[in-house]
């Protein structure tokens, strides 16, 4: 029996079986002269947290997905380069600083660890160390600004050859790989859903014209259009990377290559951070530096970083306004700390990394991340809020109010004042099991997690009436 299709996300092409999918990327003379297809393009949209009486700005990832064969081809040269960079973290020692994209296990166990692994395992550091000082960085675009000569280069090295040669770096396979990832093209999927006739104008319940879907999820197709259809009526669409730097972020390689691209940066900060006494850590665009003792040498590190941003990666720079520099000092009579910012930028009480904030004594959810919750819970209880009016035309406010379901609307996010996680019920809201995961890694100085999250009802049922009122009213005086 043949094996089923596999990769059955909407894109060009058709699904492919194992068989097939294995017979492409086994043969570097078929990946040497493999038509990639354009990535697909959609935006990532949320607000950032924002204080109290400011105004929450938007934020957008750009997020590109690979046609299923160009997807196997990626990934199946990421498995091979990712061997090999993982042997030269270890030559050089970087094992310990590099964090993200690798499948570093917890011990023990056969699962790989977690961002909130490794901000358990900083927190500790610094509480561990008693006196020190921490500097938390984040470099800029990092992925849009990622040069393809360097990449090139790195990944030349990665394949033995240690005498650069510009006219022939990679064997042809490779070298096709690396023109798809870094001269790329792209199309954007609602407009081309929209050429296609997958979405368009239709009238919603309140006989407004809105953009929807135009094909059940069930009757969505899986290739969205055939050869043919693509040429014509797609060609025009699609725009391309003409710049000599950027590789897209969302593509199966990509995280790889990053890593790769900062190999000699992190050997450069490591070596450094060292000469300190410290720990040097990278979460793909995200530094964390920790050096013990209480003397203030945090601006001679930031010199060091900028100055070897612009040697290893010239491109790259520091987000001067995310700069955090905390000293911690150990209370007397515990393991306690007293977290100061001491500059250069104003901070939140205690340093923030991968999500937690940690103040010294406690570890919290990053403001940023509970705003995300909070958004999640305002999104679903307004749907549900407006779907009610609309169902229930006859009823008054007060009945409307009164007659809601908040049961429903609870059981969306699992019951977080008593905070149980038995069973499957809640992994279906992933923020419920991550909130799980991180207060079992975390540990008990993770508690203030529960209370701050612990209000949630009352804030869905005031997100609910206003929705309801404001529907009531708008519906009335249409």
């Amino acid at each position: 029996m043949e094996e089923s299709r596999i990769k059955k996300y909407p894109h060009f092409d058709a699904p492919l079986t194992k068989a097939e999918a294995k017979a492409l990327v086994a043969d570097p003379k078929k990946v040497s002269h493999h038509p990639f297809y354009p990535f697909l393009l959609w935006v990532q949209r949320w607000s950032r947290f924002a204080k109290k009486g400011e105004q929450p700005t938007e934020k957008k990832r750009k997020i590109r997905c690979a046609a299923r064969r160009d997807s196997y081809i990626f990934s199946h040269y990421r498995k091979m380069l990712y061997h090999k960079y993982e042997s030269e973290l270890h030559n050089l020692a970087l094992q310990d600083c590099v964090l993200a994209y690798r499948h570093i296990l917890v011990p023990g166990r056969k699962s790989g660890k977690c961002n909130i692994h490794f901000a358990a395992e900083a927190f500790q550091l610094i509480r561990k160390l008693g006196d020190c000082w921490v500097i938390a960085l984040d470099i800029e675009e990092f992925f849009e600004n990622l040069e393809h000569e360097q990449i090139k280069r790195n990944w030349s090295r990665l394949l033995g050859k240690r005498d650069y040669d510009t006219k022939h770096p990679l064997p042809m396979d490779h070298f096709a790989v690396f023109r798809a990832v870094t001269h790329y093209s792209w199309i954007e999927r609602d407009a081309a859903y929209k050429t296609l006739g997958l979405i368009g104008e239709a009238l919603d319940a309140n006989g407004r014209k809105r953009i929807k879907y135009l094909v059940s999820k069930k009757d969505f197709p899986i290739q969205i259009c055939k050869p043919h259809d693509f040429h014509e009526k797609l060609d025009g669409m699609i725009k391309s990377n003409c710049n000599t730097w950027g590789v897209p972020q969302g593509s199966p390689i990509s995280d790889v290559l990053a890593n790769l691209y900062m190999i000699d940066f992190d050997a450069k900060l490591n070596a450094q951070v060292s000469s300190y006494s410290g720990k040097y850590f990278r979460y793909s665009d995200d530094i964390l530096i920790v050096i013990p003792g209480s003397d203030t040498r945090w601006n001679q590190i930031l010199e060091f970083v900028n100055e070897s941003l612009k040697s290893t990666a010239p491109r790259l720079k520091i987000k001067d306004k995310k700069t955090q520099v905390y000293s911690y000092k150990k209370i007397s009579d515990g393991a306690d700390q007293i977290a100061t910012n001491i500059g250069p930028t104003e901070g939140a009480d205690g340093l923030e990394y991968l999500g937690f904030r940690y103040d010294g004594k406690r570890i919290f959810l990053r403001n940023s991340t509970f705003s995300g919750f909070r958004r999640r819970i305002a999104k679903v209880s307004e749907r549900m809020a407006k779907n009610h009016v609309l169902f229930n035309p006859n009823l008054s406010l007060k009945e409307l109010i009164d007659s809601f379901n908040y049961n429903v609307l609870f059981k969306k996010f699992g019951r977080v004042g008593e905070f149980e996680f038995a069973g499957s019920e809640y992994t279906k809201w992933t923020f419920w099991t991550y909130i799980q995961r991180s207060i079992r890694i975390l540990g008990t100085m993770s508690s203030p997690i529960l209370r701050q999250i612990n209000d949630y009802k009352s804030f869905a049922r005031k997100r609910v009436r206003n929705a309801i009122e404001k529907d009531y009213y708008r519906l009335r005086h249409q």
